[in-house]
């Protein structure tokens, strides 16, 4: 979702950014989610943070980088709605 909301914000600015190669696997210490994470350059500063299912905080950054989170695996506290 955040990939096509910032291709077309920087289509317009044009200004360019690119994904990195490597997706790295990472988990929620506190749930024990699993999330697929890549990181995206920036060619300007973004400040920002990426919160698990539960509200444990997974990453926060504040630089010309974001990073993307897909949820692959639900942890241990998800309810089913």
């Amino acid at each position: 979702m955040y990939i096509i909301i910032i291709s077309k914000l920087f289509s317009t600015m044009k200004l360019d950014f690119y994904l990195e190669d490597n997706v790295m696997r990472e988990s929620c210490s506190k749930c024990g989610a699993e999330y697929e994470v890549q990181r995206i350059k920036l060619p300007m500063r973004d400040k920002d943070s990426e919160h698990c299912e539960c509200g444990n905080l997974l990453r926060s950054w504040n630089g010309a980088e974001m990073w993307d989170y897909q949820l692959i695996k639900h942890g241990n506290t998800y309810k089913e709605k």
